[in-house]
């Protein structure tokens, strides 16, 4: 029996800070446990990666964002170390 795609990938991220993830076709929408950030948003169609900040609740998008830095993103210990590291002024 086949995991819906949602159970599916929260389950490659498991023991990760990932509170819920809700599947909307081709975009994930990620609800993290993180200082810095409360959710994270991929479409996998256009690569525009979607970050909300948990304190001031403001959104940033980010453009032709591989899939994979998306995956090292959200499967990180530290979310908001990795958003610096890897996307913050890499993607606009």
């Amino acid at each position: 029996m086949l995991l819906p795609y949602a159970d599916f990938v929260k389950s490659l991220f498991r023991g990760t800070r990932i509170s819920s993830i809700v599947d909307q076709g081709p975009a994930d929408v990620v609800q993290v446990s993180s200082t810095c950030l409360s959710e994270i948003r991929y479409d996998i169609l256009t690569h525009q990666l979607g970050v909300t900040f948990r304190e001031s609740g403001n959104s940033y998008e980010y453009y032709q964002v591989p899939e994979d830095e998306y995956q090292e993103l959200v499967a990180s210990i530290s979310i908001g170390g990795e958003y610096n590291n890897i996307i913050k002024g890499s993607y606009l």
